[in-house]
């Protein structure tokens, strides 16, 4: 059983510790957490490589007077060793697309840390036909998606779109959602749905920066451009963020300053990539007073 092997037991303890600082709603980390880790691990042959390689990849970066020196390099076989595996998996035809995304989402996790972005965006592209094959189409409506298996496809989405902000290119997929009528009962806060108790970014936000990319690559005329920019950015200014629950206030002041962060982020990747605005519009100046004042205050 790998339950009782040594291996898993180091990974799983330094995981349950170590996510509940990594995710930005902390009370998100519930008791399913061993059980879940145990699924991934056993998944597949890369899942489990590079698990083992974000744990010693982290504890390297955390503890470099705790652990040996060599610990960095164990990182970088295991990472290694899974980018081969995953050219067998993406080939073998008998291992679900799902599994496929999970463990290319493991690599490009470790990937981003290890500041290996070529790596990164190359898997990144390598998704793409993966999660279209797993869902059956090229548009992910993120308000909809739930459930634990959707996890993966989740993180897809938020580094589809994050790369498309970084890279000025559009995104893999589509993004679409009804953000004016959104569902009953959503609840940021849980771990089976969004990507905000992940990465700190409302959901719908996450949509709304999704459409200035598309609308900062669509062929109309700069009116239209710059008058459909005009609505997303009320929008954003306008939207009313959910109460979030915590454990203790200061991590809920976190939560609000995280998600303010981003809205300002949001209203100033409108300014930069529909208004061409430059660094002396008004809008622009408060957002980046703003945004770097709130960052200030989560590291005090």
């Amino acid at each position: 059983m790998v339950t009782d092997d040594p291996i898993f037991q180091d990974v799983r303890d330094f995981f349950t510790n170590f996510l509940t600082r990594f995710f930005y709603d902390y009370a998100a980390i519930h008791e399913s957490l061993h059980v879940r880790i145990r699924r991934r691990f056993e998944a597949s042959n890369t899942l489990r490589q590079g698990m083992l390689g974000m744990a010693a990849l982290f504890r390297s970066n955390y503890g470099q007077s705790l652990v040996p020196a060599s610990m960095r390099n164990y990182a970088k076989e295991l990472h290694r060793l899974a980018s081969q595996t995953i050219q067998l998996e993406l080939e073998n035809s008998h291992i679900s697309p799902w599994v496929k995304l999970a463990g290319l989402w493991e690599l490009m996790n470790y990937e981003y840390y290890a500041g290996n972005l070529s790596s990164y965006y190359h898997h990144l592209d390598q998704a793409a036909p993966i999660v279209r094959l797993a869902i059956g189409s090229n548009n992910i409506d993120l308000l909809k998606l739930s459930g634990e298996w959707t996890f993966d496809l989740r993180c897809f989405a938020w580094c589809d779109i994050l790369s498309s902000m970084a890279l000025s290119r559009p995104t893999l997929l589509n993004y679409e959602s009804d953000i004016h009528n959104p569902l009953p009962h959503s609840d940021s806060s849980d771990p089976d749905k969004g990507v905000e108790w992940i990465f700190g970014c409302p959901d719908v936000l996450t949509i709304l920066l999704a459409r200035t990319s598309a609308l900062r690559h669509t062929r109309v005329s700069a009116e239209e451009k710059v008058a459909r920019g005009c609505e997303i950015q009320q929008f954003m200014q306008d939207w009313k963020f959910q109460p979030l629950p915590s454990q203790r206030s200061a991590l809920r002041v976190a939560r609000l300053a995280a998600q303010e962060i981003w809205r300002h982020a949001a209203i100033l990747y409108v300014h930069q990539s529909i208004f061409k605005s430059d660094s002396s519009h008004p809008l622009i100046v408060f957002s980046q007073f703003r945004t770097s004042s709130r960052d200030h205050s989560q590291q005090l």
